[in-house]
């Protein structure tokens, strides 16, 4: 079974302490969702700007609340442990800038591990050592952001002002599962402004 043929990456246990991790490839199983299952919500066409040209293109419109409220009970169904979709989704999104950052959680960096050897991608977690804080609507969201991406924001010529509403360019690769929590997982590899 190649990569393209993985539908999803089910790992039976996750410790947050631990970066060993039991695989269990499925493949076509009727009762776990695939990627084409998954969506990243709606988001009006209108409401976001052109997305960058190129790979960018990728990146449809998307919410992070309505992408929770929609996968959960999908998610909660018939799933427990480490869901890694593949390929993962990517969307766009409005965000509020909250100028708040902090070190990366550290059960997000394990998952980043995680992804970073289950696709032979090195050093692919060291990109990310921090957590900026974005407000979509009502709900406040600590969002791994590549470490690249942030001297920008942080940069006072071309940086971000608190309460400044920018579109995030997010990836949705997984979740942890745990009885009937979700430990949701993304992180931003870009930013638009709409200044």
């Amino acid at each position: 079974m190649n990569k393209d043929e993985v539908k999803s990456i089910h790992c039976g246990q996750f410790a947050l302490f631990s970066v060993l991790i039991i695989i269990v490839l499925v493949s076509g199983c009727d009762n776990s969702p695939g990627p084409e299952e998954h969506s990243a919500g709606p988001a009006k066409q209108s409401d976001l700007p052109a997305p960058f040209p190129g790979q960018w293109e990728r990146y449809k419109p998307g919410s992070l609340n309505s992408l929770i409220a929609e996968q959960t009970p999908i998610l909660l169904k018939e799933n427990q442990g480490l869901f890694v979709l593949s390929p993962a989704i990517s969307f766009r999104m409005k965000a509020t800038y909250l100028a708040e950052e902090r070190e990366i959680d550290r059960s997000k960096l394990l998952f980043l591990v995680s992804l970073e050897k289950m696709f032979a991608r090195p050093k692919f977690a060291h990109l990310y050592n921090k957590e900026i804080l974005f407000r979509e609507g009502l709900k406040e969201y600590w969002l791994p952001m590549q470490e690249a991406v942030l001297e920008i924001v942080r940069s006072p010529e071309r940086g971000l002002t608190p309460g400044e509403e920018v579109v995030l360019y997010v990836i949705w690769p997984g979740c942890n599962i745990q009885g009937q929590e979700i430990s949701w997982f993304f992180y931003v590899t870009e930013y638009q402004e709409l200044r």
